[in-house]
Parts: C-alpha cells; sequence; structure tokens
C-alpha cells in the first residue's frame, strides 16, 4: 500500500522514514485512492494518509542505519520483477545533458533523463532512466561530472523493458554521489587500472547517441563481422537493400490500440478503454507487421516492419495492407512485390532487444 505525503509533509517526515526501515504506524487513516495519483492499474485502492496525529516508530530504534544493498549489473534479473527493487553502483560514462518531457496516457507530463553506467561485470553499459525531480536537480549534479568517469550509487531501482532491458528510477531512489563501502572502494580501484577502456567506452557512447549528420551507407557484411562487445543497443545503420522472396503470408495484419499497438477483440474504428496501457477513449485500427529477408549483395539480414515503416515499404496506409492481407489479395501483391525486388530502398536498422537482455547480437 503507497503511503500519500503532500506539500510540506513531503520535508517534514523526510527522515523519518528510511527505504527498506521497518516501522509501526498508528493514526494513519486508509482513505480511498485519488485514480491521478495511481501509478498503474494494478495499484491498490487504497492509500495511507499521514496527519497531526500519527505516530511512526522504528520496529528497532536500536538497529544500525540500513546501508544500500549494491548488487553488480550482471546479477540483475533481465525481466520485470513486480515490486522488487534493486540498488546498483556503477560508473557513470554519460548523462542526457536536457531532460526530455513525456506525456503519459493520463495525460501527466513527466521530466526524463538518462544516464548510462557500466561496472566491472558486464560488457554491455547499463541505462537507468531517472523521472521528475530526480532527472531536474540531482542530474544536473552528476552532469557536471559526467566526464570524470565517477563511481555513483542508485537505489530503490526497478527493472524496465525500455530499450530491451534497463533500470528506472521510483519513488524511493537516492542517488549517491560518494558512495562508501568496500564495493565502491573496489569499483573505484578498477575504473584506475581500465581508464583507457572506459574512456573508449565513453566515446562509443558519445558517438552513437550525438550521431550528427553521418548517413554512411554500412553493407550487411561489415555488419554481420560486428561483435556483442563492441556494440551498442541504441546503435542505427543506413543499408540499401532489396527485399529478394517477400510474400504475402509474411504479412501479420491485426486490429489493436491505436496508441501502444496491442491486439484488440473489437471492431475497426470502435473507441474503447485499453487495459494494456491505461487509455481510455482510444479508437481501435488497423495494424501490421511485415517479416522478411533483405539483401544488399554482400549478405541477408532479416527485417521487421512495424505499422509506420510497413507504411512507407509497401507504399499504402495500414487499412489498405489489412485488407490486401486478410482479403488474400495476391493480384495487387505482386506489383509490390516485383518492386521489392528490384527497385533499391534505404533502412535503418539497429540490434535487436537480445543485446541488452542477453549481450546476444542479432
Amino acid at each position: 500500500m503507497r503511503g500519500a505525503l503532500f506539500g510540506d509533509q513531503v520535508d517534514g517526515y523526510k527522515d523519518a522514514f528510511v527505504y527498506n526501515g521497518v516501522y509501526e504506524i498508528a493514526n494513519a487513516p486508509i482513505k480511498a485512492c485519488d485514480p491521478q495519483w495511481k501509478m498503474n492499474p494494478t495499484d491498490m485502492d487504497y492509500q495511507m494518509t499521514f496527519g497531526r496525529q500519527t505516530i511512526i516508530q522504528p520496529i528497532d530504534a536500536a538497529a544500525s542505519a540500513i546501508v544500500p544493498q549494491y548488487q553488480t549489473i550482471s546479477q540483475l534479473p533481465r525481466f520485470n520483477s513486480g515490486n522488487e527493487k534493486f540498488d546498483v553502483i556503477g560508473v557513470v560514462i554519460y548523462i542526457d545533458e536536457q531532460e526530455r518531457k513525456v506525456t503519459t496516457a493520463q495525460q501527466k507530463q513527466l521530466s526524463v533523463r538518462e544516464i548510462v553506467v557500466t561496472d566491472h561485470s558486464v560488457q554491455q553499459p547499463l541505462i537507468i532512466s531517472a523521472w521528475n525531480d530526480l532527472a531536474e536537480v540531482d542530474c544536473d549534479s552528476l552532469s557536471a561530472s559526467s566526464g570524470k568517469l565517477q563511481v555513483v550509487g542508485f537505489t530503490a531501482l526497478r527493472v524496465s523493458p525500455h530499450k530491451g532491458f534497463s533500470l528506472a528510477t521510483t519513488m524511493s531512489t537516492t542517488i549517491i554521489q560518494s558512495p562508501q563501502g568496500g564495493r565502491a572502494d573496489g569499483l573505484r580501484e578498477w575504473v584506475s587500472k581500465h581508464r583507457k577502456l572506459l574512456t573508449d567506452m565513453q566515446s562509443r557512447v558519445v558517438d552513437v547517441r550525438k550521431p550528427g549528420n553521418d548517413e554512411t551507407i554500412k553493407k550487411i557484411a561489415t555488419l554481420k563481422m560486428r561483435k556483442a562487445q563492441n556494440t551498442l543497443q541504441e546503435e542505427r545503420h543506413w543499408l540499401r537493400v532489396t527485399i529478394p522472396e517477400p510474400e504475402l503470408n509474411q504479412i501479420n495484419a491485426y486490429l489493436g490500440c491505436s496508441n501502444c499497438g496491442k491486439r484488440a477483440d473489437v471492431p475497426a474504428g470502435h473507441v474503447y478503454s485499453c487495459a494494456a496501457c491505461s487509455v481510455e477513449n482510444i479508437t481501435c485500427s488497423p495494424k501490421v507487421t511485415f517479416n522478411s529477408d533483405v539483401s544488399d549483395g554482400s549478405g541477408t539480414l532479416s527485417m521487421t516492419a512495424f505499422t509506420d515503416d510497413a507504411v512507407k515499404l509497401f507504399r499504402m496506409d495500414a487499412a489498405e495492407i489489412f485488407k490486401m492481407k486478410n482479403y488474400e489479395d495476391h493480384v495487387n501483391f505482386k506489383q509490390i512485390k516485383e518492386s521489392m525486388q528490384t527497385v533499391p530502398i534505404l533502412i535503418q536498422m539497429g540490434p535487436k532487444a537480445t543485446l541488452s537482455r542477453n549481450n546476444i547480437l542479432q
């Protein structure tokens, strides 16, 4: 159950609770939760509120201070583990210069900033998405020293499927810029011994995240020579290719949410509430994926084009592709097939999410 603090209570109660502390709480009324404060549909419909009569008593007042239970990046589960949270310590190699504004399905505007960290246990750096106050305040302080390979601690992070595998801050997260203890000291020693390795990784991250106007066309054979240890999840490369064997059965056309794309069991054009993304009054619309192999003469790669890209590829809107697939319109598809086989197209491709999840490059 969540406890709600408002206004001056936020600062007033800051020292009353410690993350992972165990407390006995009295005179804290349980009230219905205002839907606008629910972070996701699975949250309870009730919340604990705090007032002047509320008493907060640690279960063991004599216990020593609770310290972060830092884990290495390789120890983290690669799947969403419900409400489980993790403390991580890492070397900051990149941080976004400015926060981005994101509008949620509930029409709330949030601030987010990405921090890229690594440690001795992994070859792939880890993305941590810092939200709201952490993005606006704490990250400004971190950004000033982001080029110094600073060892930083992060508490109470949750696993996120963003970019395959990443972590995100929660309301309990603290960013510790001078972490103490054996793990922190060991990581600082590792940094001092591997500074060249880390500065090279830092340069790669900056090059990928700030690519400039480089639109060099790569060869498939060149991409296939890449290894997981020298490839980043955010990399994108331009290829000039044809599609040697496009087939109608490679199209998957269905009806789904116009916001998140999740399949829906309602008619096209029907307005409904999507349980997957929690958006109300959303329209059900045609969605398309197209799986095929592409070739440039040096090799072949598998490609999946989702609705927006499939529309460009077929030069038809999603409703027309949906109709062609479900009516098995081989006559129209034949013309499209001939064009795909003979007319080169430019596509931008990147690694699948298996890279950040399992360190497997595909």
